[in-house]
Parts: C-alpha cells; sequence; structure tokens
C-alpha cells in the first residue's frame, strides 16, 4: 500500500507539471499545394481570411512559399505560437469555415501533414531587426536514436558563435513534437536578403575562435553521431506578411 501511494503521488506530480507547462513557444505548421494558375485567387481567399479571422495572438498565421526543396512551390501556414492549452480556443464555428472552404480550398490540389514545433530558447539568436526579415533557409535534420541531447547541445554552441560575432542573420532551432520518422529538428536562419548567402564561409574560424581551438573537429565528431546526414535537406523559403494576419 505504501509504494502504491508513493506512485500515485509521483504520477500526480507528473501529471500536474506536465499539465501546467504552458511557457513553451510552439506554432502548428501545415503545407497546401495549390492548383495551376490558381495562386491569385489562393493568395487573395487566404489573406483575406487570415485578416477577418486570425487577427489576434496566439492565433495568427504566417505564411510562406518554398523555392526549393521537397515542398518546393507549396504554401506553409504557421499559427501561433500557441499552447495545446489554447488550441481548441482557435477560430472556428459556420463562418470561419464556410470561408476558409468557400475562399481557399477550392484551389488547394492538396494538403500536407499537419506538425507542431517547439522553439529551442537555448539555440535562439535574433538581432535587432530581424522581425522584417522575409528570407530563411530551414535545415532539417533526422536525430539518431538517443541522440537529442547532444544535438541540442551543438546547436546551442552554433547559437553561441552566432551571438559572439553579432551575425546578421537570426538563427532558431526548432524541434518537432511528438514521435516521428523524422525529420525531427529545424534549423532556420532568417535574413533579410539572399545575398546573405553569398558571404565569404568564416564558420569554422569564427567556431574555433569562440570554443577554442580544436573544437570544431569535435563538433563535426558529434555532429555524425548526433544525426543521419543522409536525411539531411534545406528548404528556401520566403515570407509573405501580405497573406499572413498582419
Amino acid at each position: 500500500m505504501k509504494n502504491l501511494l508513493i506512485t500515485l503521488v509521483i504520477f500526480t506530480g507528473y501529471a500536474l507539471s506536465t499539465n501546467a507547462q504552458t511557457d513553451y513557444r510552439q506554432w502548428e505548421v501545415g503545407n497546401y499545394k495549390v492548383r495551376m494558375g490558381q495562386e491569385d485567387m489562393f493568395e487573395k481567399g487566404l489573406a483575406a481570411h487570415n485578416k477577418k479571422f486570425h487577427s489576434a495572438a496566439p492565433y495568427k498565421i504566417g505564411v510562406s512559399k518554398c523555392m526549393s526543396g521537397p515542398s518546393s512551390g507549396q504554401y506553409t501556414l504557421v499559427l501561433g505560437p500557441v499552447t495545446f492549452s489554447q488550441i481548441e480556443g482557435r477560430p472556428a464555428g459556420v463562418d470561419h469555415d464556410s470561408d476558409w472552404n468557400k475562399n481557399v480550398m477550392p484551389y488547394v490540389e492538396s494538403e500536407g501533414e499537419g506538425s507542431y514545433w517547439r522553439q529551442n530558447d537555448e539555440a535562439s539568436y535574433n538581432p535587432t531587426g530581424s522581425d522584417k526579415f522575409t528570407k530563411s533557409r530551414l535545415r532539417f535534420f533526422t536525430i539518431n536514436p538517443g541522440q537529442m541531447d547532444r544535438f541540442k547541445e551543438l546547436v546551442k554552441m552554433v547559437s553561441e558563435v552566432y551571438k559572439a560575432k553579432n551575425y546578421k542573420a537570426a538563427y532558431n532551432v526548432y524541434i518537432r513534437y511528438g514521435a516521428s520518422q523524422g525529420p525531427h529538428a529545424a534549423a532556420e536562419i532568417f535574413m533579410d536578403s539572399w545575398a546573405y548567402l553569398d558571404i565569404p564561409n568564416t564558420f569554422q574560424k569564427d567556431y574555433e575562435e569562440v570554443h577554442g581551438e580544436g573544437s570544431f573537429q569535435k563538433f563535426q565528431d558529434d555532429y555524425e553521431i548526433a544525426i543521419d546526414r543522409t536525411k539531411t535537406y534545406d528548404e528556401l523559403n520566403v515570407w509573405k506578411p501580405e497573406l499572413g494576419s498582419n
């Protein structure tokens, strides 16, 4: 009986702490492939819908269009940041659903898998003005079993280089919520112009200046342990504020 009571206390405490965790930043993400030649109508309906029904936090929606990678040509809708406690309060009802079904979905050829992504605060770097950036490179990672902690430490060290060297691009990491075959994480470089990608790459030198001589080799070795490189891929995206809530 004593062991049972201890187990119940531990389980109850865990449940309460889990239910009370609402301090994370999470986004609901969905991809949409638009019918050929229907992009203008889709964008018009989407922009009007978001401004009418998603004008207030935490249910604001951001929209991007993919330029390269597996989702090329598709639109990504990002709702949030929103916690699971807030999800059920999202805009809904006859007016909302009717507008969506009438003015957006007729121009959609297919809808991708929905997913939830949480920001890894320890690997975040957002310089002044980055909230206005509209270009991003997303790198998706499949994490090897048991290696998520190692991965988080690696991207934290990358973020520290961005901060120490005052890079002009933002760097943020997101972890996918829930079990999946991958990708499990994504690192986003946010920039104001694609020209940022043409800047000479000094990351290895900068990394060792921040973390010490020889540290980059250890970084690479741990990187090989943590992720499945055969499943790593990039996507370039253009964010379209005019289609979102703002």
